[in-house]
């Protein structure tokens, strides 16, 4: 669908907490104060093979900025995707998928 070429970016006071899945993937879920919950996946090197140089080059430098140390206050830039797996509830049905940027604002 044409919404999910869609690029978002997205400021958010969220306490991201990450996990490397097996294959690589990086998966970040992003719950603010009012617990709402986003789910975005920044894909293993390998997988963008067939991906243009520049947007391999976003995703390598956001996985990057992923992995540093910091502060709570993030800004994440994605591809905008919705999930069509059963049993999944509403608010992990839309996710973030590839992450295109992801960068700390500490004050």
């Amino acid at each position: 669908m044409p919404i999910e070429r869609q690029v978002v970016t997205l400021d958010t006071s969220a306490l991201p907490r990450f996990e490397s899945r097996a294959s690589g993937e990086i998966e970040v879920m992003l719950m603010d104060q009012a617990g709402h919950l986003l789910w975005a996946f920044a894909p293993h090197p390998a997988c963008n093979s067939r991906t243009p140089g520049f947007l391999r080059a976003q995703m390598g430098l956001a996985r990057k900025h992923i992995q540093e140390h910091g502060c709570a206050n993030v800004r994440i830039t994605g591809v905008l995707f919705f999930s069509t797996q059963p049993r999944q509830r509403l608010e992990e049905k839309v996710q973030l998928r590839p992450i295109l940027g992801f960068k700390r604002q500490c004050s």
